[in-house]
């Protein structure tokens, strides 16, 4: 899957709306991406050291090994911190948006019918 397709596939999903929303979405998809690439390049460094890369005897596998971990950790740190952050967002717009129906609802209801007058 491309960049572009995740993103696509994402944003069909979640469907952000407004710029804060906008915002955690991009968080979001580039930790995604990260993540991605991340777990490919464990994988070939894997394959490389004929199983699992911390444990290889070349200590210079075994050092990419630890680099490519603690950049996982924090990506995905990043990762569902951002889709958190994202959820809430959405959250807040629905409630918002539901009080808006309900405030008008309620005007509506306020409104002098017309045979009265």
């Amino acid at each position: 899957m491309t960049y572009d397709e995740l993103a696509a596939s994402l944003r069909e999903e979640l469907k952000p709306s407004g710029d804060q929303e906008n915002e955690m979405f991009h968080q979001f998809l580039e930790a995604a991406w990260r993540l991605r690439v991340w777990n490919e390049e464990e994988y070939q460094l894997s394959e490389k050291a004929g199983g699992d890369a911390l444990l290889s005897e070349v200590p210079a596998i075994q050092k990419k090994a630890a680099r490519i971990q603690r950049l996982r950790t924090r990506t995905e740190s990043a990762f569902y911190r951002s889709l958190n952050r994202l959820k809430k967002l959405q959250a807040e717009r629905a409630r918002r948006q539901e009080a808006g129906k309900k405030s008008a609802a309620r005007l509506a209801g306020l409104e002098t019918p017309p045979h009265i007058m």
